[in-house]
């Protein structure tokens, strides 16, 4: 993401000269970041489940055999902690190097 800013230089001067300001160039990377994010949260937490759910359905089945039974719980504080990391540091590393990219407010570029 951070390298990708001084690529999109280009692609900021268009979205410049078509009338948006600054603020909602970075508020466009700003989103993009969120839904990256969001989208890899929601395929980590497919792929998380449907492996907790086969090494519980596993447990339950051949392993116990009828001794106890294993339930299916999640760790969601440690999950949804992870997922804030990402988006804090993914909205960072796209925003500010976007904002420098951008250049300064009084800059023509």
């Amino acid at each position: 993401m951070v390298m990708s800013a001084a690529d999109r230089k280009r692609d900021f001067a268009t979205l410049r000269l078509a009338g948006t300001v600054r603020r909602q160039v970075l508020l466009m990377v700003a989103l993009e970041a969120v839904l990256v994010v969001a989208t890899a949260a929601v395929l980590a937490l497919a792929v998380t489940a449907l492996t907790q759910y086969g090494t519980t359905a596993l447990l339950n089945h051949r392993i116990l055999a009828g001794q106890a039974t294993v339930a299916l719980r999640l760790p969601w504080a440690p999950l949804g902690t992870a997922a804030a990391v990402c988006l804090v540091l993914a909205v960072a590393s796209s925003v500010l190097p976007s904002r420098l990219a951008l250049g300064r407010a009084g800059d023509a570029r």
